[in-house]
């Protein structure tokens, strides 16, 4: 297995967070699971850097991952690598290009295209 991949799951549906969680850490990598846009916010702008991979959810109640884009794009703390959208939403890629997101997981996912997503964040 070749390294850790350390990643943080924003999503506000808990079963969501948990079963992401479960799999990533069956197969070898680290997870944080919050399931509150603002709490999501404030972990990345305080530990970000410790993370290879964000997995955010665009569709949460109160402050919604586009939310939270908005937030780190206004105060340059986004990397656009590390983010990787998670929605049930047909978001078209340009749109995702356009708040500065490359990749995207779309809800229902198979365990093995979740995999493969977070492979791409081995070194």
């Amino acid at each position: 297995m070749a390294n850790k991949v350390r990643v943080l799951i924003i999503d506000d549906n808990e079963d969501v967070t948990e079963a992401v969680s479960d799999y990533l850490e069956s197969i070898g990598d680290s997870c944080t699971s919050l399931n509150d846009g603002k709490q999501g916010l404030e972990v990345i702008k305080k530990e970000g850097h410790n993370y290879d991979a964000i997995i955010l959810d665009l569709a949460m109640p109160d402050f919604s991952g586009y939310d939270v884009l908005e937030s780190l794009k206004n105060e340059t703390l986004l990397d656009p690598n590390k983010i990787i959208l998670f929605t049930a939403s047909s978001i078209p890629d340009k749109e995702a290009e356009a708040i500065g997101v490359k990749t995207i997981l779309r809800k229902p996912l198979s365990l093995e295209e979740l995999e493969a997503t977070i492979n791409r964040f081995r070194h």
